[in-house]
């Protein structure tokens, strides 16, 4: 079949093998492109090459070249900690985010107790690196 895109929705580790498989086969962003829904982050592109996928599609929740002062705080102090060559992913942001957004809800439950915090999860609002 010569399709018009392939859909990609393969999580983690496999991500790399499967561009580098796709390429290796001929197929290229030219002949058929690739949306990745959720599954390719700038740690994939790091792996990757920085042209290795270009001409493909992506679609996350986060990127760490948003420009917002934010995020350059966000991804300047990750790097401090985790080295200068490491890579934000979109996994690693959600996951700074749930803690703040946690904390949203603690404070206006006014207590850390689960039933209380999940009554007053809803509608919490946090200025996250890629944005409000």
């Amino acid at each position: 079949a010569k399709p018009d895109v392939i859909i990609n929705t393969i999580q983690g580790d496999a991500v790399v093998p499967f561009f580098e498989g796709l390429r290796k086969n001929g197929i290229t962003p030219e002949k058929i492109p690739v949306m990745s829904v959720g599954s390719v982050s700038e740690t994939e592109f790091a792996q990757l090459g920085s042209n290795a996928m270009a001409g493909d599609y992506v679609t996350a929740s986060y990127f760490q070249s948003v420009e917002r002062e934010e995020n350059t705080i966000f991804v300047t102090n990750f790097k401090k900690r985790f080295g200068p060559d490491s890579v934000v992913s979109d996994w690693t942001e959600s996951a700074y985010l749930s803690v703040y957004m946690w904390a949203e809800a603690v404070k206006a439950a006014q207590s850390a107790q689960p039933k209380k915090v999940l009554e007053h999860a809803h509608n919490r609002v946090v200025n996250a690196p890629e944005g409000i």
